[in-house]
């Protein structure tokens, strides 16, 4: 179960825990990752639109949330074609510890 989907009382218990991360001047800091890659999503989906296709929009949505959370977390870019490699290295990890 996640904090979002989580009882009131646990919410309530790590809400002054989890609060500093969302602080407004730690988000500015974040801000070009955010609109660059909103950007790059936004060309994808118009591609997939413009050839007349359904969009299944996890894929597209999963891709960019995964690049966001790698830029933000290590201060790095994950290149496209490793982010799958950079999902199954961190679901190992998770794992083993």
């Amino acid at each position: 179960m996640g904090l979002v989907t989580a009882p009131a009382s646990t919410w309530i218990e790590n809400r002054k825990m989890i609060a500093p991360t969302f602080n407004m001047i730690i988000l500015k800091e974040y801000f070009n990752t955010f609109v660059q890659e909103s950007l790059i999503l936004i060309e994808d989906l118009e591609k997939v639109a413009q050839n007349g296709n359904e969009i299944v929009c996890f894929e597209y949505l999963r891709i960019c949330t995964i690049k966001i959370a790698f830029d933000t977390i290590t201060g790095d870019k994950v290149e496209r074609n490793l982010i799958d490699t950079w999902l199954e290295a961190l679901t190992t990890y998770v794992i083993l510890f």
